[in-house]
């Protein structure tokens, strides 16, 4: 297949979890043999080259013209950019995640569009109780609506966007990130680390995790999950919260690290 990926932070520069997830997907995409585009749009001062490739994939990064309303002009260029590609044949499918709505506006293209959600701005605001923006909100929803297919990275999440966006659809499917076996193994020393959301309740699922880590024992004693502080829950410090969710003979099951520096070199 030839597929394009819509993404405005893919790695090495600034990024959050669409960025990482995009480029674990497009590398494993590559490694099973497919060929990968990406394409966003980024700040003139982002920290990397307009073009580059990255084990295969190979990424555009449209730079904005400025300020103001010049934002609805840096859209067009990027559907014009796409737009050439699958007239000229060159891709199978378009995949758009629901953040910030890229796909609003967009008419009929010779190939699908996929609307990938990871979580929207929206879905973001209402999970924490923020005001939703509003033009934040149509963008987003026009893209979800314009989409020909679309998945979700978890049923809470895509019975959530659902809600939020009030979709007459749900998710077509859920999809888990492609492999890339240039990361490591998952095991004592081979830990994948999340950061912790500030607000523990709410989408990141850390909550959830420790409160059903006394079943987890049960079946696999000699698990032990490694989790690195994040701030303060909105009562108390993180750590101290979430210990307060265990009750004791499972706490010294749990390993919490002591600062951000230990992370890094526990993750290489």
């Amino acid at each position: 297949m030839k597929v394009a990926f819509v993404c405005c932070e893919y790695p090495p520069g600034p990024h959050g979890g669409i960025g990482a997830s995009t480029q674990n997907l497009a590398r494993g995409l590559v490694q099973s043999g497919h060929e990968v585009r990406v394409v966003g749009v980024y700040a003139r001062g982002y920290p990397t080259p307009a073009y580059e490739e990255d084990r295969g994939v190979r990424i555009w990064r449209l730079r904005r013209w400025g300020a103001g309303r010049s934002w609805i002009l840096d859209r067009y260029r990027l559907f014009r950019f796409i737009a050439r590609w699958a007239k000229a044949g060159q891709l199978d499918l378009i995949d758009v995640p629901d953040y910030q709505g890229w796909a609003a506006g967009w008419p009929r293209l010779a190939v699908p569009v996929i609307s990938r959600w990871c979580l929207s701005a929206s879905c973001r605001s209402a999970e924490i109780g923020r005001r939703v923006d509003l033009t934040t909100f149509h963008l987003e929803r026009m893209s979800l609506r314009r989409a020909d297919f679309s998945c979700a990275k978890s049923a809470y999440l895509g019975k959530r966007t659902q809600e939020v966006f009030r979709l007459p659809f749900g998710p077509g499917n859920r999809v888990q990130p492609g492999g890339d076996p240039h990361l490591p193994a998952r095991g004592a020393a081979g830990v994948s680390p999340r950061r912790l959301c500030r607000n523990p309740e709410h989408f990141k699922g850390i909550v959830s995790l420790i409160r059903a880590w006394p079943m987890v024992t049960k079946v696999s004693p000699c698990r032990t999950p490694r989790i690195w502080k994040d701030g303060r829950s909105p009562r108390e410090p993180m750590q101290a919260y979430l210990a307060d969710q265990m009750d004791p003979q499972h706490r010294t099951s749990v390993y919490f690290t002591a600062t951000w520096t230990e992370k890094s070199s526990c993750s290489t």
